[in-house]
């Protein structure tokens, strides 16, 4: 006989539970909070976005998207892998009632010529040059489609300079319209067992379990700072989920386009969760020297190896630490530290890390050769 375990609703969403609510309702508090991060394509460093700016930047965007037509219920295809401006169109269109369409950035033409003549947008974004181009030849045959715009080519910038037209009070009026219940995106089914086939959602299916999950689970959702390492396409709901929990509960995302460089992406986050399948644990657990061994299913594991232990002061001495070649170090906060993941380059240093309330020295690993 088949169990079913259930919980009440913990929180009864209300009108006003919109996506846009959760970055302004944050923004709003604590302007100055880290809230996302991406990385620079010139220099491959992450570039840090605080909650203030993400906001006045999606608004900007927004104002923009009104400029050249966009309304309640308007269609804004999306054709882009993960990355910080699909985050900001996202919201943008949330905030305004425009309906975001999401496409998987490794669909063919033929497939997102399917959803684009399904849904007919009068909006499209690509998120490099080929996607770009793909989207232009679809408007050749599909007359609705009248603005493409490439994120790698001043995608946002563009929108920002049409919206000089759109006044505060007109953005804010076209804000208060939205209620829970209006049409947030239509997602499509991956196709793998048929034509793809869209579901429509709304702000509320996905607030509703945004705001249930900070009741339910507030220490890991909610209440303790939190890193997101987000990877998965944002065409998928479970991305896009994790992404509003984060933006709403005083996380930091951290946007990266794909998992192909996911092991040194995590060397460059301290105390980060990264949400992935299991075969992305297994890939990271292969990376590893002697990785294929079987490891503690509590944490992913580097294997041992020895390292030296460097201390840092508020005036940057550094003093050395005890060796010790049987500590083995985990990806997130353990035992009072956040521990980092490896291996780096000989000789290397590794991320910094602190205690879990930010207090205390700093410290950092110096493998041996």
């Amino acid at each position: 006989m088949l169990r079913e375990y259930g919980l009440d609703n913990k929180y009864v969403t209300t009108d006003d539970d919109t996506v846009y609510q959760l970055l302004s309702k944050r923004a709003l508090e604590r302007p100055d909070e880290l809230i996302a991060q991406f990385k620079d394509p010139q220099t491959n460093q992450w570039v840090d976005v605080m909650a203030g700016e993400m906001l006045a930047q999606v608004r900007s965007v927004a104002k923009g998207l009104m400029a050249i037509g966009a309304r309640p219920g308007t269609m804004v295809a999306i054709y882009s892998a993960t990355s910080y401006e699909w985050g900001v169109m996202d919201f943008a269109c949330a905030s305004i009632g425009a309906v975001s369409v999401p496409i998987y950035e490794t669909d063919s033409q033929k497939q997102a010529d399917s959803i684009i003549t399904e849904v007919q947008p009068a909006i499209a974004f690509g998120g490099d040059e080929n996607h770009t181009h793909t989207l232009e030849r679809i408007a050749e045959q599909v007359k609705c489609l009248r603005h493409v715009f490439n994120f790698e080519n001043g995608a946002l910038e563009a929108l920002i300079d049409y919206g000089e037209s759109v006044s505060e009070d007109e953005l804010d009026a076209a804000i208060g319209r939205v209620r829970a219940d209006d049409l947030l995106t239509i997602v499509f089914t991956s196709g793998s067992t048929g034509k793809p086939k869209g579901a429509m959602l709304s702000h509320r299916n996905f607030t509703h379990i945004v705001k249930n999950g900070y009741e339910i689970l507030p220490e890991m959702l909610y209440d303790a700072p939190n890193r997101l390492l987000l990877f998965l396409p944002l065409a998928h709901c479970f991305a896009r989920y994790i992404q509003y929990v984060a933006i709403g509960g005083y996380g930091v995302v951290g946007y990266v386009p794909d998992a192909k460089h996911l092991l040194a992406d995590l060397c460059l986050q301290a105390d980060v969760l990264a949400r992935c399948a299991p075969r992305i644990r297994e890939g990271l657990q292969r990376s590893f020297p002697e990785g294929r061994r079987r490891h503690s299913r509590a944490y992913l594991r580097q294997c041992r190896r020895p390292f030296r232990l460097l201390v840092e002061d508020d005036v940057g001495t550094q003093t050395p630490g005890t060796d010790d070649a049987n500590q083995a170090f985990v990806l997130y906060e353990h035992r009072g530290l956040v521990l980092p993941i490896g291996p780096w380059p000989e000789p290397a240093v590794s991320r910094v890390w602190r205690s879990a309330d930010q207090s205390g020295p700093r410290a950092f690993l110096q493998w041996h050769r």
